[in-house]
């Protein structure tokens, strides 16, 4: 029987997907199924990559154009990039007995994930807990007076930078960066957040 990490000493690994997909059908209902995923990237707390690849997708024909123009996607730059099936194990190691973080990792990246990983391998190992930016944002950011939880308005706000966002390994280092400008924010660090964004609004 393996021993339990505890939570304080599991890893943090952050994530990030482009998919094919825009959104949600009319109805408001979000088909995973033309979400597939074309890129992901997995870095460490420090860093360092563990993961940065295209995926080729297997069914284009269900991807979303204005979806696949945010992403850069050609045939011919996704031509020898892996399958999710090739790369699905190893994704799952990686994202076992650790904490997941993501910006939206709930609302986007992680459904998605486990939907089409699961196609694949098995999923029951992978990680359940999981720490979204998103919610930092709105916690430490917006009382002081942020008006958009977006990835890229947090990171303007805190001076963090941000540029060819909609890539996976930018947009994963901009929130490892985030995060850790977050986490434990005291009083006097959101009040110079503050100040350096008053004249902006």
């Amino acid at each position: 029987m393996s021993q339990r990490i505890p939570l304080h000493q599991k890893r943090r690994v952050f994530v990030d997907i482009e998919t094919s997909g825009l959104g949600q059908k009319p109805n408001g209902e979000i088909d995973y199924d033309l979400h597939e995923i074309l890129e992901i990237t997995i870095m460490d707390q420090e860093g360092h990559i563990l993961l940065d690849t295209k995926v080729r997708p297997v069914q284009i024909e269900t991807a979303h154009p204005k979806a696949l123009e945010i992403n850069g996607y050609s045939e011919a730059a996704w031509a020898d990039a892996p399958t999710l099936e090739d790369l699905a194990p190893q994704i799952v190691t990686l994202l076992t007995n650790v904490v997941i973080v993501g910006h939206n990792l709930p609302g986007f990246d992680y459904p998605r994930l486990k939907h089409w990983l699961s196609r694949y391998t098995d999923t029951t190992k992978m990680s359940f807990q999981v720490v979204d930016t998103m919610t930092l944002v709105e916690e430490h950011l917006v009382p002081m007076g942020l008006h958009s939880l977006s990835l890229k308005a947090a990171c303007d706000f805190v001076g963090v930078p941000l540029e060819n966002a909609h890539r996976s390994a930018v947009d994963v280092e901009a929130t490892r960066r985030l995060y850790l400008a977050l986490r434990r924010a005291g009083w006097w660090k959101r009040l110079g957040w503050y100040l350096r964004n008053r004249g902006k609004r």
